[in-house]
Protein backbone atom coordinates (compact mmCIF):
# COMPACT_ATOMS: atom_id res chain seq x y z
CA UNK A 1 0.00 0.00 0.00
CA UNK A 2 2.83 2.40 0.85
CA UNK A 3 4.48 1.81 -2.54
CA UNK A 4 1.14 2.38 -4.30
CA UNK A 5 0.63 5.63 -2.39
CA UNK A 6 4.13 6.81 -3.32
CA UNK A 7 3.50 6.00 -6.98
CA UNK A 8 0.23 7.91 -6.98
CA UNK A 9 1.91 10.86 -5.27
CA UNK A 10 4.72 10.79 -7.83
CA UNK A 11 2.15 10.78 -10.63
CA UNK A 12 0.29 13.72 -9.06
CA UNK A 13 3.49 15.72 -8.70
CA UNK A 14 4.38 14.94 -12.29
CA UNK A 15 1.01 16.17 -13.48
CA UNK A 16 1.27 19.27 -11.30
CA UNK A 17 4.75 19.91 -12.66
CA UNK A 18 3.44 19.66 -16.20
CA UNK A 19 0.60 22.04 -15.34
CA UNK A 20 3.06 24.49 -13.79
CA UNK A 21 5.14 24.41 -16.97
CA UNK A 22 2.08 25.20 -19.04
CA UNK A 23 1.02 28.00 -16.70
CA UNK A 24 4.51 29.51 -16.75
CA UNK A 25 4.59 29.32 -20.53
CA UNK A 26 1.16 30.97 -20.73
CA UNK A 27 2.41 33.95 -18.73
CA UNK A 28 5.22 34.42 -21.26
CA UNK A 29 2.84 34.02 -24.21
CA UNK A 30 0.51 36.66 -22.79
CA UNK A 31 3.31 39.10 -21.88
CA UNK A 32 6.27 38.48 -24.24
CA UNK A 33 9.23 40.73 -23.56
CA UNK A 34 7.65 41.82 -20.26
CA UNK A 35 7.31 38.56 -18.35
CA UNK A 36 10.10 37.65 -15.93
CA UNK A 37 10.77 34.79 -13.57
CA UNK A 38 9.46 36.93 -10.72
CA UNK A 39 6.22 37.63 -12.56
CA UNK A 40 5.76 33.92 -13.24
CA UNK A 41 6.14 33.26 -9.52
CA UNK A 42 3.61 35.99 -8.65
CA UNK A 43 1.08 34.96 -11.30
CA UNK A 44 1.20 31.19 -10.78
CA UNK A 45 1.79 31.11 -7.03
CA UNK A 46 4.96 29.00 -7.22
CA UNK A 47 8.14 29.87 -5.35
CA UNK A 48 10.91 31.92 -6.97
CA UNK A 49 13.12 28.84 -7.10
CA UNK A 50 10.38 26.82 -8.81
CA UNK A 51 9.78 29.63 -11.31
CA UNK A 52 13.48 29.66 -12.18
CA UNK A 53 13.44 25.88 -12.60
CA UNK A 54 10.37 26.03 -14.85
CA UNK A 55 11.95 28.70 -17.05
CA UNK A 56 15.16 26.65 -17.32
CA UNK A 57 13.12 23.68 -18.55
CA UNK A 58 11.27 25.85 -21.08
CA UNK A 59 14.55 27.23 -22.39
CA UNK A 60 16.04 23.73 -22.64
CA UNK A 61 12.92 22.65 -24.57
CA UNK A 62 13.43 25.47 -27.13
CA UNK A 63 10.14 27.09 -26.12
CA UNK A 64 11.49 30.23 -24.43
CA UNK A 65 14.45 32.57 -24.88
CA UNK A 66 15.79 35.29 -22.64
CA UNK A 67 15.56 38.91 -23.73
CA UNK A 68 16.70 42.26 -22.38
CA UNK A 69 16.87 43.19 -18.74
CA UNK A 70 13.66 44.64 -17.32
CA UNK A 71 13.48 48.11 -15.85
CA UNK A 72 14.91 48.27 -12.36
CA UNK A 73 12.47 48.30 -9.45
CA UNK A 74 15.14 49.00 -6.87
CA UNK A 75 16.91 45.66 -6.77
CA UNK A 76 18.68 43.43 -9.23
CA UNK A 77 17.30 43.90 -12.73
CA UNK A 78 15.32 40.87 -13.92
CA UNK A 79 15.71 39.31 -17.36
CA UNK A 80 12.68 39.41 -19.62
CA UNK A 81 11.43 36.32 -21.41
CA UNK A 82 10.11 35.72 -24.93
CA UNK A 83 8.50 32.81 -26.75
CA UNK A 84 11.13 31.12 -28.93
CA UNK A 85 9.80 31.38 -32.48
CA UNK A 86 12.86 29.89 -34.14
CA UNK A 87 12.51 26.17 -33.47
CA UNK A 88 8.99 24.70 -33.61
CA UNK A 89 6.25 25.11 -36.23
CA UNK A 90 2.49 24.71 -36.42
CA UNK A 91 0.93 23.56 -39.69
CA UNK A 92 -2.38 25.12 -40.77
CA UNK A 93 -4.69 24.80 -43.75
CA UNK A 94 -7.62 27.01 -44.79
CA UNK A 95 -9.85 25.11 -47.18
CA UNK A 96 -12.48 26.65 -49.50
CA UNK A 97 -14.28 25.10 -52.46
CA UNK A 98 -11.82 26.64 -54.93
CA UNK A 99 -8.47 26.55 -53.13
CA UNK A 100 -6.32 25.65 -50.16
CA UNK A 101 -4.09 28.08 -48.28
CA UNK A 102 -1.38 26.28 -46.36
CA UNK A 103 1.03 27.88 -43.93
CA UNK A 104 3.59 27.11 -41.28
CA UNK A 105 3.42 29.38 -38.23
CA UNK A 106 5.92 29.83 -35.46
CA UNK A 107 4.83 29.91 -31.82
CA UNK A 108 4.36 33.69 -32.03
CA UNK A 109 1.72 33.26 -34.81
CA UNK A 110 4.16 34.61 -37.40
CA UNK A 111 3.91 33.05 -40.85
CA UNK A 112 7.09 31.13 -41.71
CA UNK A 113 6.00 30.00 -45.15
CA UNK A 114 2.73 30.11 -47.08
CA UNK A 115 1.36 28.66 -50.30
CA UNK A 116 -1.91 28.56 -52.21
CA UNK A 117 -3.12 25.58 -54.20
CA UNK A 118 -6.10 25.90 -56.52
CA UNK A 119 -8.39 22.91 -56.86
CA UNK A 120 -11.78 21.46 -56.07
CA UNK A 121 -13.16 19.48 -53.13
CA UNK A 122 -12.35 16.29 -55.03
CA UNK A 123 -8.64 17.18 -55.20
CA UNK A 124 -8.22 18.99 -51.88
CA UNK A 125 -7.55 16.06 -49.57
CA UNK A 126 -4.73 14.68 -51.71
CA UNK A 127 -3.18 18.16 -51.88
CA UNK A 128 -3.39 18.58 -48.10
CA UNK A 129 -1.75 15.20 -47.51
CA UNK A 130 1.07 16.00 -49.97
CA UNK A 131 1.83 19.30 -48.25
CA UNK A 132 1.67 17.73 -44.79
CA UNK A 133 4.08 15.03 -45.92
CA UNK A 134 6.53 17.66 -47.14
CA UNK A 135 6.26 19.54 -43.84
CA UNK A 136 6.91 16.33 -41.92
CA UNK A 137 9.97 15.67 -44.09
CA UNK A 138 11.33 19.19 -43.61
CA UNK A 139 10.56 19.69 -39.91
CA UNK A 140 10.28 16.23 -38.38
CA UNK A 141 9.49 16.44 -34.66
CA UNK A 142 9.69 20.24 -34.79
CA UNK A 143 6.27 20.23 -36.50
CA UNK A 144 4.07 20.13 -33.41
CA UNK A 145 0.56 19.83 -34.85
CA UNK A 146 -1.68 20.41 -37.86
CA UNK A 147 -5.05 22.19 -37.89
CA UNK A 148 -7.40 22.39 -40.87
CA UNK A 149 -10.03 25.12 -41.21
CA UNK A 150 -13.08 23.96 -43.16
CA UNK A 151 -16.51 25.19 -44.13
CA UNK A 152 -19.23 23.12 -42.51
CA UNK A 153 -19.85 21.12 -39.36
CA UNK A 154 -16.92 19.11 -38.03
CA UNK A 155 -16.25 16.88 -35.04
CA UNK A 156 -12.55 17.72 -35.16
CA UNK A 157 -11.60 14.79 -37.37
CA UNK A 158 -14.15 14.67 -40.19
CA UNK A 159 -16.36 17.14 -42.02
CA UNK A 160 -19.80 15.93 -40.99
CA UNK A 161 -21.64 18.07 -43.51
CA UNK A 162 -20.66 20.94 -45.80
CA UNK A 163 -23.07 22.30 -48.39
CA UNK A 164 -20.36 24.49 -49.91
CA UNK A 165 -17.84 21.65 -50.23
CA UNK A 166 -20.31 18.90 -51.05
CA UNK A 167 -18.76 16.80 -48.26
CA UNK A 168 -20.66 14.47 -45.94
CA UNK A 169 -18.88 12.42 -43.25
CA UNK A 170 -15.60 13.10 -45.01
CA UNK A 171 -12.60 12.13 -42.88
CA UNK A 172 -9.72 14.59 -43.23
CA UNK A 173 -7.63 13.75 -40.18
CA UNK A 174 -7.13 10.08 -41.00
CA UNK A 175 -5.41 10.62 -44.39
CA UNK A 176 -3.17 13.28 -42.81
CA UNK A 177 -2.27 10.90 -39.98
CA UNK A 178 -0.77 8.53 -42.54
CA UNK A 179 2.04 11.04 -43.18
CA UNK A 180 2.10 13.01 -39.90
CA UNK A 181 2.31 11.43 -36.45
CA UNK A 182 1.38 14.46 -34.34
CA UNK A 183 -2.02 15.78 -33.21
CA UNK A 184 -4.49 16.89 -35.90
CA UNK A 185 -7.68 18.90 -35.57
CA UNK A 186 -10.33 20.25 -37.94
CA UNK A 187 -11.98 23.56 -37.06
CA UNK A 188 -15.02 25.25 -38.57
CA UNK A 189 -14.30 28.54 -40.36
CA UNK A 190 -16.87 30.51 -38.35
CA UNK A 191 -15.52 29.11 -35.09
CA UNK A 192 -12.00 30.10 -36.16
CA UNK A 193 -13.15 33.67 -36.84
CA UNK A 194 -14.94 33.83 -33.47
CA UNK A 195 -11.81 32.62 -31.71
CA UNK A 196 -9.73 35.26 -33.51
CA UNK A 197 -12.08 37.96 -32.21
CA UNK A 198 -11.72 36.57 -28.68
CA UNK A 199 -7.93 36.47 -28.94
CA UNK A 200 -7.92 40.22 -29.50
CA UNK A 201 -9.28 40.71 -25.98
CA UNK A 202 -6.76 41.12 -23.18
CA UNK A 203 -9.13 39.29 -20.82
CA UNK A 204 -12.02 37.68 -22.71
CA UNK A 205 -15.15 37.67 -20.55
CA UNK A 206 -18.83 36.96 -20.88
CA UNK A 207 -20.88 35.41 -23.65
CA UNK A 208 -20.42 36.73 -27.18
CA UNK A 209 -22.61 35.86 -30.17
CA UNK A 210 -20.53 36.00 -33.33
CA UNK A 211 -22.16 36.07 -36.78
CA UNK A 212 -20.00 35.38 -39.82
CA UNK A 213 -20.72 36.53 -43.36
CA UNK A 214 -18.58 34.89 -46.01
CA UNK A 215 -19.56 32.43 -48.69
CA UNK A 216 -22.50 31.65 -46.43
CA UNK A 217 -23.90 32.80 -43.11
CA UNK A 218 -22.97 31.18 -39.82
CA UNK A 219 -22.65 31.88 -36.13
CA UNK A 220 -20.58 30.89 -33.13
CA UNK A 221 -20.75 31.43 -29.39
CA UNK A 222 -17.79 32.11 -27.13
CA UNK A 223 -17.88 32.18 -23.35
CA UNK A 224 -14.91 33.88 -21.70
CA UNK A 225 -13.09 33.44 -25.00
CA UNK A 226 -13.79 29.71 -25.31
CA UNK A 227 -15.99 28.18 -27.96
CA UNK A 228 -19.33 26.63 -27.09
CA UNK A 229 -19.06 23.63 -29.38
CA UNK A 230 -22.40 21.85 -28.96
CA UNK A 231 -23.13 18.32 -30.08
CA UNK A 232 -20.74 17.25 -32.86
CA UNK A 233 -19.51 20.85 -33.15
CA UNK A 234 -22.75 22.00 -34.81
CA UNK A 235 -23.39 25.13 -32.74
CA UNK A 236 -24.15 28.13 -34.95
CA UNK A 237 -25.23 26.36 -38.14
CA UNK A 238 -27.84 29.03 -38.89
CA UNK A 239 -27.32 29.50 -42.63
CA UNK A 240 -29.98 27.01 -43.59
CA UNK A 241 -32.63 27.78 -41.00
CA UNK A 242 -35.74 29.33 -42.49
CA UNK A 243 -35.58 33.12 -42.76
CA UNK A 244 -37.99 34.81 -40.38
CA UNK A 245 -38.58 37.69 -42.79
CA UNK A 246 -38.32 37.71 -46.58
CA UNK A 247 -36.83 35.23 -48.99
CA UNK A 248 -39.62 32.71 -48.59
CA UNK A 249 -39.77 32.16 -52.36
CA UNK A 250 -36.00 32.18 -52.89
CA UNK A 251 -34.12 28.94 -53.52
CA UNK A 252 -30.96 28.37 -51.49
CA UNK A 253 -27.78 26.69 -52.70
CA UNK A 254 -28.73 23.70 -50.54
CA UNK A 255 -31.87 23.19 -52.65
CA UNK A 256 -34.41 24.33 -50.10
CA UNK A 257 -36.60 27.42 -50.25
CA UNK A 258 -36.31 30.37 -47.88
CA UNK A 259 -33.06 29.66 -46.02
CA UNK A 260 -31.38 32.57 -44.27
CA UNK A 261 -28.52 32.38 -46.78
CA UNK A 262 -31.01 32.75 -49.63
CA UNK A 263 -31.74 36.29 -48.45
CA UNK A 264 -28.76 37.37 -46.29
CA UNK A 265 -25.73 35.99 -48.16
CA UNK A 266 -23.55 38.28 -50.28
CA UNK A 267 -24.81 36.61 -53.42
CA UNK A 268 -28.41 37.31 -52.40
CA UNK A 269 -27.82 40.89 -51.31
CA UNK A 270 -25.16 42.10 -53.73
CA UNK A 271 -25.68 39.80 -56.70
CA UNK A 272 -22.13 38.46 -57.05
CA UNK A 273 -20.68 34.99 -56.66
CA UNK A 274 -18.78 35.81 -53.47
CA UNK A 275 -15.89 33.62 -52.31
CA UNK A 276 -13.40 33.96 -49.48
CA UNK A 277 -10.89 35.19 -52.08
CA UNK A 278 -13.08 38.03 -53.36
CA UNK A 279 -11.19 41.31 -53.20
CA UNK A 280 -12.82 43.54 -50.60
CA UNK A 281 -12.32 46.71 -52.64
CA UNK A 282 -14.13 45.10 -55.57
CA UNK A 283 -16.80 43.85 -53.17
CA UNK A 284 -17.27 47.37 -51.83
CA UNK A 285 -17.90 48.65 -55.34
CA UNK A 286 -20.56 45.97 -55.85
CA UNK A 287 -22.15 46.92 -52.53
CA UNK A 288 -22.33 50.56 -53.64
CA UNK A 289 -24.00 49.55 -56.91
CA UNK A 290 -26.39 47.02 -55.35
CA UNK A 291 -30.09 47.55 -54.65
CA UNK A 292 -30.28 49.07 -51.13
CA UNK A 293 -33.59 47.32 -50.51
CA UNK A 294 -32.02 43.88 -51.04
CA UNK A 295 -29.25 44.72 -48.61
CA UNK A 296 -31.75 46.05 -46.11
CA UNK A 297 -33.87 42.92 -46.45
CA UNK A 298 -30.79 40.77 -45.81
CA UNK A 299 -29.85 42.87 -42.78
CA UNK A 300 -33.37 42.54 -41.39
CA UNK A 301 -33.45 38.77 -41.93
CA UNK A 302 -30.08 38.34 -40.22
CA UNK A 303 -31.08 40.68 -37.39
CA UNK A 304 -34.30 38.83 -36.67
CA UNK A 305 -32.43 35.54 -36.43
CA UNK A 306 -29.82 37.11 -34.16
CA UNK A 307 -32.59 38.63 -32.04
CA UNK A 308 -34.11 35.20 -31.49
CA UNK A 309 -30.71 33.76 -30.55
CA UNK A 310 -30.03 36.72 -28.24
CA UNK A 311 -33.33 36.21 -26.43
CA UNK A 312 -32.19 32.69 -25.60
CA UNK A 313 -28.48 33.32 -24.91
CA UNK A 314 -28.46 36.87 -23.48
CA UNK A 315 -25.04 37.72 -24.94
CA UNK A 316 -23.12 40.77 -23.82
CA UNK A 317 -22.68 41.71 -27.48
CA UNK A 318 -23.21 40.58 -31.05
CA UNK A 319 -20.24 40.81 -33.41
CA UNK A 320 -20.59 40.72 -37.22
CA UNK A 321 -17.51 39.16 -38.77
CA UNK A 322 -16.16 37.86 -42.05
CA UNK A 323 -16.70 40.43 -44.81
CA UNK A 324 -19.70 41.99 -43.05
CA UNK A 325 -17.85 45.27 -42.50
CA UNK A 326 -17.75 45.85 -46.27
CA UNK A 327 -21.54 46.27 -46.20
CA UNK A 328 -21.00 49.50 -44.28
CA UNK A 329 -22.76 51.52 -41.64
CA UNK A 330 -26.31 51.33 -43.12
CA UNK A 331 -26.22 47.54 -42.81
CA UNK A 332 -24.84 47.74 -39.27
CA UNK A 333 -27.43 50.33 -38.19
CA UNK A 334 -30.25 48.15 -39.53
CA UNK A 335 -29.06 45.17 -37.47
CA UNK A 336 -28.49 47.40 -34.45
CA UNK A 337 -32.02 48.82 -34.67
CA UNK A 338 -33.54 45.35 -34.30
CA UNK A 339 -31.27 44.24 -31.44
CA UNK A 340 -31.84 47.56 -29.67
CA UNK A 341 -35.61 46.87 -29.59
CA UNK A 342 -35.70 43.38 -28.10
CA UNK A 343 -38.66 41.16 -27.26
CA UNK A 344 -40.32 41.93 -23.95
CA UNK A 345 -38.51 40.39 -21.02
CA UNK A 346 -35.10 40.54 -22.71
CA UNK A 347 -32.43 43.23 -22.87
CA UNK A 348 -31.04 45.28 -25.77
CA UNK A 349 -27.81 43.87 -27.16
CA UNK A 350 -25.04 46.04 -28.65
CA UNK A 351 -23.88 45.12 -32.15
CA UNK A 352 -20.59 45.95 -33.85
CA UNK A 353 -18.39 44.80 -36.70
CA UNK A 354 -15.48 42.50 -35.91
CA UNK A 355 -12.08 44.11 -35.48
CA UNK A 356 -9.78 44.01 -38.48
CA UNK A 357 -6.05 43.48 -38.83
CA UNK A 358 -5.51 40.31 -36.80
CA UNK A 359 -2.61 38.07 -37.72
CA UNK A 360 -3.34 35.79 -40.70
CA UNK A 361 -4.39 32.22 -39.86
CA UNK A 362 -5.00 33.30 -36.26
CA UNK A 363 -8.06 31.17 -35.51
CA UNK A 364 -6.88 27.95 -37.13
CA UNK A 365 -3.40 28.59 -35.74
CA UNK A 366 -4.85 28.82 -32.25
CA UNK A 367 -6.44 25.41 -32.76
CA UNK A 368 -3.03 24.01 -33.69
CA UNK A 369 -1.38 25.66 -30.67
CA UNK A 370 -4.07 24.37 -28.31
CA UNK A 371 -3.76 20.73 -29.31
CA UNK A 372 0.04 20.93 -29.31
CA UNK A 373 0.79 22.77 -26.08
CA UNK A 374 -2.50 23.68 -24.41
CA UNK A 375 -1.76 27.41 -24.72
CA UNK A 376 -3.75 30.44 -25.89
CA UNK A 377 -2.42 33.38 -27.84
CA UNK A 378 -3.50 36.91 -26.98
CA UNK A 379 -3.34 40.47 -28.33
CA UNK A 380 0.48 40.34 -28.42
CA UNK A 381 0.38 37.68 -31.14
CA UNK A 382 -2.72 38.92 -32.97
CA UNK A 383 -1.17 42.19 -34.11
CA UNK A 384 1.69 41.63 -36.57
CA UNK A 385 4.31 43.72 -34.77
CA UNK A 386 3.16 43.34 -31.19
CA UNK A 387 5.25 41.39 -28.73
CA UNK A 388 8.07 40.79 -31.21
Amino acid sequence: MARRARNEADESRSLLRHDNLRRAMQVIVQHPGIATRAEIARTTGVTAATASSLVAQLIDANLVVEGEQAASSGGKRATTLHVDGSYYALGVFVVTPSDIRAALLDLNATVITEQRVEGTPTTHIAAIVAIAQQWQHDYGDRLLSIAVQVQGATDGEAVLESVAMGWHDTDIAEPISEVFSGPIRLVNDVDAAAVTEALLDSEPSGLRLFAYMGEGVGAAVTIDGRLLAGKQGRTGEIGHVRSLVGGHDMRCECGRIGCLEAVASFQAMVGIDFTENTDHDALARHVTAADPERIDQGALALAQTLSLLSAMLAPREVVLGGAAHVLGEPFLRRVQSVLADPPRGTLPVPVRFARQGAAPFAGVGQAALQIALGLAWGPAQMHPDAGR
